[in-house]
């Protein structure tokens, strides 16, 4: 049995954006969906990043990135006048 549903925009912009986050792990999308509930879970307001060490920390990011579509590298020469340049 199918069932339709009428999706705003937005709603439907996020869902095709996790179907192929799902494909790009070569994971269902429900599989996909538990993945990032579970990471969810994990991140509960008991871990405090101060108390972290650095390689516990960096973990922490890989496991938050995770999934994510890759985005565009800083260029080497990234500078303070790179984002506030134009405020001066």
């Amino acid at each position: 049995m199918a069932t339709t549903l009428k999706l705003d925009d937005s709603t439907a912009s996020t869902f095709r954006t996790l179907r192929a986050q799902a494909a790009a792990r070569g994971l269902t999308l429900e599989e996909h969906l538990s993945a990032l509930a579970a990471l969810g879970e994990q991140m509960t307001p008991s871990v405090h990043c101060q108390n972290l060490s650095k390689g516990e920390f960096s973990q922490l990011l890989r496991d938050i990135a995770a999934g994510l579509p890759a985005g565009p590298s800083l260029p080497a020469d990234f500078s303070r006048a790179d984002i506030y340049g134009e405020h001066d």
